[in-house]
């Protein structure tokens, strides 16, 4: 694994972390591009992903194209700028909301929301030739909510440049959660050399008197079996990004606590 921080360049370099994400303004020039390219190389970070998040799954054709071809702009951008990955949801099949980035409806877990997001990734990659891989990112809510369902789509696609974007905990549920350790290996045993890219975070199940909610909560503070997941990905040559901290200072203790458990368990970052 390659260790990263979802944090622009010059902060992943004081971290001392080998990878980063790519943030711009929505004005930026082509020639602003190939400047923060030159300034990823000049730091020695991986330039590892810049998010295009959007519906490609939608009930709306004409939203559907229309987030197409954003994202096959979002490929040139990340081509000009370095960037390895640029990630998308698996989007939803929700008639009320078709241009949401997500919403949770039943038809997102059939054969057809899987063909329709298969169709709107050959789509984006129609054509191009750069050196950038469209990355799907798992959610539990989207049609990309499993290890089967995740390589079904990379089948389906089956394209060099199309591979998924492995999140645990964007993956959790009241099944998994008690054994989540068993469900990453299994993830990373099954979809295996399509995972592209992996989101660090972790996971907290908090009861109520009646149901329970999942919430998302920094590394280290939720129950995410980490030794288990760091175990996994360990043999992947893919960027691993922590993310979602609140505050930019919370990722250096992050990244120590990652430093530390991976030198306990021999894994050399």
């Amino acid at each position: 694994m390659i260790l990263g921080a979802a944090v622009p360049p010059d902060h992943a370099k004081t971290l001392s972390v080998k990878a980063a994400e790519m943030r711009l303004s929505e004005h930026a020039t082509d020639e602003d591009l190939l400047a923060l390219r030159g300034r990823f190389e000049e730091l020695g970070i991986m330039n590892a992903q810049i998010g295009a998040y959007c519906n490609l799954s939608s009930t709306d054709e004409a939203i559907r194209q229309e987030n197409i071809q954003h994202v096959r702009q979002a490929m040139r951008v990340a081509h000009l700028a370095g960037c390895k990955n640029v990630v998308v949801g698996g989007g939803h099949r929700d008639p009320s909301r078709p241009r949401e980035t997500a919403s949770a409806h039943i038809d997102n877990w059939t054969d057809h929301a899987l063909d329709v997001l298969a169709d709107s990734c050959l789509q984006v990659l129609d054509g191009l030739d750069f050196d950038v891989h469209l990355v799907i990112e798992t959610w539990v809510m989207t049609p990309v909510s499993s290890e089967q369902r995740a390589l079904q789509l990379a089948n389906k696609v089956n394209h060099p440049k199309m591979g998924i974007l492995f999140d645990p905990v964007n993956c959790m549920n009241i099944e998994r959660y008690f054994q989540n350790g068993d469900f990453m290996r299994r993830f990373v045993e099954t979809v295996g050399d399509k995972i592209f890219l992996v989101h660090l975070k972790d996971t907290f199940l908090r009861a109520r008197p009646i149901t329970y909610h999942m919430s998302e909560v920094p590394i280290g503070e939720g129950n995410l079996d980490y030794p288990a997941l760091l175990r996994a990905i360990d043999p992947l040559p893919v960027p691993v990004l922590l993310e979602h901290m609140s505050n930019p200072d919370d990722y250096g203790p992050k990244v120590e606590y990652i430093r530390n458990l991976a030198g306990e368990l021999g894994i050399d970052l």
